[in-house]
C-alpha cells in the first residue's frame, strides 16, 4: 500500500510541474502575474481563513507550522483543484471567461511525535490576459494587442516542529523552502486598422524563472475544560528577491502563426529580479464542543468554531529590474472570516450511530481584499462570499476526506468608467490516508 501511494504521489507531481492551468486575469499584467498563495480547498468555504487551521486531517501548506499536528503514523496525500468563471465589464463592453488550474500536489507526515514534515508541487504565480487598444497614426489607426500567458509553480519541502508540547497546550514553528521554476510571456502584436493584410509585427517578451523562496509559520492553540479552544497564528513571506533572466526578440508576419514570423532583433539574454514585497498574517480562532441528547443509547459531540484572519503585504516597496520603475502600486490587505460546524466529530467512534448528513463539516465565510492596483486614485476592492463541505471517507476508519467550496465575489471600484469583474469560484480537495490500522513510519519490535 505503502509503494502504491508514493508512486502516485510521485507520478501526479511529474505531470502537475508540466501541465499549465489555464487563466484569465487582466490583473496579471504586472511582473509574474498575480500570486496564488492563499487558498485552500479546506479554506476556501470559511472565507480562505486557512493559517488558523491545524489538526490530523488537512495538509495545510499555507502555514507550515501545522505540519507537526497531522496524525502520528498517518501521513496525507493531497490534491486541489479550482476554477473560476468571470465576468469582465468596462462601459457598455462585457466578455466571460473561465479558468481552470491545479491547486496543489503533496504529501505530508509526522516524524517522532514532535516534528512534521511535507513536500509538493504548487503554483506560484499565473499570467493570462489579452487587451486591445487603438492609437491614432497619421491618416490611420495602429491596433495593439496585448496577450500574456504562462506561470511559475514552486516545489516546496517545509518542517515544522512543537516547541512546547502538552495535553493542553502546543506551540508549533515552521517553515517552507520553495524552489521557482517557470516562464511567462508578455506579447504585443500591432496591425494597421484599415490593412486587410494578416501581417503585423510583433514585440515578445519572456521572462525564465529560476530561484529560491522561503516562508515562515507559527501555530499556538490552548484548551480550556476540555470544551473551548482557541488558537492563534502566523505567517511572514519575508521581501525576497526572485530571481529571472529576460528574453526579448521582434518579429515581423503572419500575426498569430510564429511558424511564419521573420525575426528582426533578438537581443542578448539578461540577468535580474523581481524584488517581491513583504507578507504578513495573524489570525484568531475559538473552537466550542458540546454534546446533545438524540436517543437514549446515543449522544452527539458536535463542534463549531469561528476563525479570523488578517493579511497585509507592502506592495508600494515591490520593484523590478526589468520593468518600469515609476509603476505605483498600493500596500494591500485582507480581512476574512470563517464559520465551520461539524454536527459529529466522533464519527469514527459511532459509526453505526451516525448519519451521513451529521458526518458533514459545513463552512460559510466572507473575505475584502484591497489589491495593489487603482483606477483613478482609487483602490479595487474585491469581496467575496463563500460556502463548503467537508466529506470524510471513513472506509477503514482513515483521515480520508474530500472537500468542496464555492465562492461568489466582484472586483472594483466606485469610479464611473472603472473595470470591473464579478466571478464563481469552485474548488475541489482530496486527501488520502491509509487506514487507521496501517500506521507508517514505526519500528516493530517483537517480544
Amino acid at each position: 500500500m505503502q509503494y502504491k501511494l508514493l508512486f502516485f504521489f510521485l507520478l501526479t507531481c511529474a505531470l502537475n510541474t508540466q501541465a499549465q492551468g489555464t487563466v484569465y486575469s487582466p490583473y496579471s499584467t504586472i511582473g509574474l502575474g498575480e500570486l496564488n498563495n492563499s487558498e485552500h480547498p479546506t479554506s476556501f468555504g470559511m472565507g480562505n481563513t486557512a493559517i488558523t487551521l491545524a489538526d490530523s486531517t488537512i495538509l495545510n501548506f499555507l502555514n507550515p507550522a501545522s505540519y507537526s499536528t497531522l496524525g502520528d503514523g498517518q501521513p496525507l496525500f493531497s490534491l486541489g483543484l479550482n476554477s473560476r468563471i468571470s465576468t469582465f465589464s468596462q462601459n457598455n463592453a462585457t466578455q466571460k471567461y473561465t479558468s481552470a488550474t491545479v491547486n496543489h500536489f503533496a504529501l505530508g507526515f509526522t516524524l517522532r511525535n514532535r516534528y512534521g514534515l511535507a513536500f509538493g508541487v504548487k503554483p506560484f504565480s499565473s499570467k493570462g490576459y489579452s487587451i486591445t487598444e487603438g492609437v491614432k497614426a497619421g491618416t490611420d489607426s495602429i491596433i495593439n494587442t496585448y496577450l500574456g500567458t504562462g506561470g511559475t509553480n514552486q516545489f516546496f519541502i517545509g518542517l515544522s516542529a512543537f516547541l512546547f508540547k502538552n495535553e493542553t497546550t502546543a506551540i508549533s514553528l515552521g517553515t517552507n523552502l520553495s524552489y521557482l521554476f517557470g516562464a511567462t510571456n508578455n506579447e504585443r502584436r500591432s496591425q494597421l486598422y484599415n490593412s486587410n493584410s494578416a501581417y503585423g509585427g510583433v514585440d515578445w517578451n519572456r521572462y525564465v524563472v529560476s530561484s529560491f523562496h522561503y516562508d515562515f509559520g507559527l501555530f499556538m492553540k490552548k484548551t480550556f475544560n476540555d470544551r473551548h479552544t482557541i488558537s492563534i497564528a502566523s505567517t511572514v513571506d519575508p521581501a525576497q528577491k526572485i530571481t529571472a533572466d529576460k528574453e526579448h526578440a521582434l518579429y515581423f508576419g503572419v500575426l498569430g502563426n510564429p511558424t511564419k514570423y521573420d525575426t528582426i532583433l533578438m537581443s542578448p539574454t539578461v540577468s535580474g529580479s523581481f524584488n517581491m514585497p513583504t507578507t504578513f498574517a495573524i489570525g484568531g480562532s475559538y473552537t466550542y464542543w458540546f454534546t446533545s441528547g438524540l436517543s437514549r443509547k446515543y449522544v452527539r459531540n458536535s463542534e463549531i468554531s469561528l476563525h479570523v484572519n488578517y493579511t497585509s503585504t507592502n506592495w508600494a516597496n515591490y520593484s523590478s529590474e526589468f520593468e518600469n520603475t515609476n509603476l505605483t502600486l498600493k500596500n494591500s490587505s485582507n480581512i476574512a472570516i470563517g464559520l465551520q460546524f461539524i454536527p459529529e466529530r466522533k464519527f469514527t467512534e459511532n459509526t453505526v450511530n451516525t448519519t451521513f448528513i451529521s458526518r458533514i463539516r459545513y463552512r460559510a465565510g466572507f473575505y475584502q481584499n484591497s489589491l495593489p492596483y487603482s483606477f483613478n486614485q482609487e483602490q479595487f476592492i474585491e469581496r467575496g462570499y463563500t460556502i463548503g463541505f467537508g466529506i470524510p471517507i471513513i472506509a477503514q476508519q482513515s483521515l480520508s476526506n474530500i472537500n468542496f467550496g464555492f465562492s461568489y465575489g466582484t472586483r472594483s471600484t466606485r469610479q464611473v468608467g472603472s473595470f470591473n469583474q464579478s466571478f464563481y469560484g469552485i474548488q475541489f480537495g482530496i486527501t488520502i490516508a491509509p487506514s487507521i490500522f496501517e500506521r507508517w513510519f514505526r519500528k516493530r519490535r517483537l517480544d
